[in-house]
């Protein structure tokens, strides 16, 4: 029957291809032998490259392509926005429960770092403050005990045993000083219940998430969110199908779209390998070269980036294959039915198609399809 016999015939082809991945180390050790049917024909043993020779019957099941070149010539176009950059966002919060006596700032304003930001009432700051007076106290009464027991002793007067007891009391007023001199420094100056909230860095208020009254903790909610207004970037969202053709580096114009100003020119700082939403946009990061200080977070803007004028060597992500879930290899067909392993740097894969950065020249013969066929230990790229 015509089905049954396409069943038999296929995986005594598979099997032929996959009994050829014979690395020229394992070759070196075996005898030299005239091919039997159904296996592979190994090659001359001339290095340490993997290479693979597949058997005439068995090429159909592979396909090789040269290598295509892409060489960008018109811009990327994108929409973007202004944003903070990662790590220069600052969420305020306090070191101790109490309620929100004042607020001093609101948002949109501009505050340098020290300015108070809120004052709070805290009855464990007062109780504090108030510890650290008596262990202060209790610390100069500790010292002067201890001098005078030296003193005494030094006339004769004194008893050892009474100068070992002020010893120890002076040693437990230190560690007691310590701890409630560290609790009161989280608080920072003040006195009684009063605690002020400062900024501690320059930047713009971007949001306040509590109100006069309210009841705060430690470690809980930031009470107020600072942005440092210098460290700001442009988010543009790029289309799968152009994240292939951007690098690091390249340069772009910016127009701000609230701005009648000339476009501003920056570099690309970052691609990103996440994809947002359901258009397949990734967001490709954008360092300004000159100073704009009309820029506002939010603000939304139109990006022109220009790929740098090199050859992009392209390859279907069926030609890469993943070995140890690390290393990216290739297959180059080397003569008829030869194909050598070749190992690869590529950067990020957009619409079934990946760039090759190094280890392929334009012009050589990859299989891009069937590569799993001569290697078994390996994975597809995704």
């Amino acid at each position: 029957m015509p089905i049954s016999r396409c069943a038999y015939l296929v995986p005594l082809l598979i099997l032929s291809a996959v009994a050829g991945c014979t690395s020229s180390d394992d070759r070196k050790s075996q005898p030299e032998t005239d091919a039997q049917p159904g296996q592979a024909i190994p090659d001359e043993p001339t290095s340490k490259t993997k290479t693979v020779r597949i058997r005439t019957e068995s090429r159909p099941f592979l396909t090789v392509e040269p290598v295509s070149v892409l060489q960008p010539t018109e811009p990327v176009r994108a929409p973007g926005r202004v944003e903070f950059r990662q790590q220069a966002v600052s969420g305020v919060g306090t070191q101790v429960a109490g309620r929100v006596a004042a607020i001093r700032v609101q948002a949109g304003d501009k505050v340098r770092a020290g300015d108070v930001l809120m004052v709070l009432h805290s009855p464990d700051a007062d109780a504090a403050r108030a510890a650290l007076s008596t262990a202060r106290a209790g610390l100069k009464l500790a010292e002067e005990t201890a001098r005078r027991q030296v003193q005494m002793l030094a006339r004769g007067v004194g008893l050892e045993l009474e100068k070992l007891e002020a010893d120890r009391q002076l040693t437990e007023a230190k560690a007691e000083f310590d701890r409630a001199s560290r609790a009161a420094q989280l608080l920072g100056k003040g006195d009684g219940a009063q605690v002020a909230v400062k900024a501690p860095i320059a930047g713009t208020v971007l949001n306040l998430k509590t109100t006069v009254g309210a009841a705060v903790e430690p470690g809980g909610e930031a009470l107020v969110e600072l942005g440092d207004a210098g460290a700001l970037w442009i988010v543009a969202e790029v289309f799968e199908r152009d994240l292939s053709l951007l690098g690091e580096g390249d340069e772009t114009n910016v127009e701000i779209s609230v701005s009648p100003t000339r476009p501003l020119r920056g570099k690309v700082t970052a691609l990103g390998a996440v994809f947002a939403d359901e258009q397949r946009r990734a967001p490709v990061y954008i360092t300004l070269s000159e100073s704009a200080p009309s820029l506002r977070p939010g603000m939304y803007a139109r990006v022109a980036i220009r790929p740098r004028q090199v050859e992009r060597v392209l390859l279907p992500s069926s030609a890469v294959l993943v070995k140890n879930g690390q290393r990216t290899v290739v297959y180059v067909e080397t003569a008829e039915g030869v194909y050598e392993q070749r190992p690869v740097t590529v950067g990020v894969s957009s619409e079934g198609r990946v760039p090759v950065l190094d280890g392929l020249r334009p012009g050589e013969r990859v299989v891009v399809r069937g590569a799993l066929l001569l290697d078994g230990e390996a994975e597809q790229l995704l």
